[in-house]
């Protein structure tokens, strides 16, 4: 698997996001993932993680993104 293979379904599923390499490590990018400290994934190897996998990780970044942005908005 190809780290645009991941890319490309998060696209697809609207995500504002880009998962890239790190040192060890990979993370994800987009708006919002500043204010998150656990924006990171700790697998050292790309397929370490299967897309589904990759997918899961992806929207729970984007729902801390969200509940982030709706605390800070006054919307809770």
């Amino acid at each position: 698997m190809w780290i645009k293979t991941v890319n490309k379904a998060i696209t697809a599923e609207g995500m504002n996001l880009e998962l890239v390499a790190g040192d060890g490590y990979f993370y994800f990018v987009g708006p919002g993932t500043e204010n998150l400290s656990t924006a990171s994934v700790m697998v050292y190897r790309l397929n370490d993680l299967s897309l589904d996998q990759w997918m899961t990780e992806a929207r729970e970044v984007a729902r801390l993104i969200t509940n982030y942005e709706d605390e800070r908005d006054g919307r809770y």
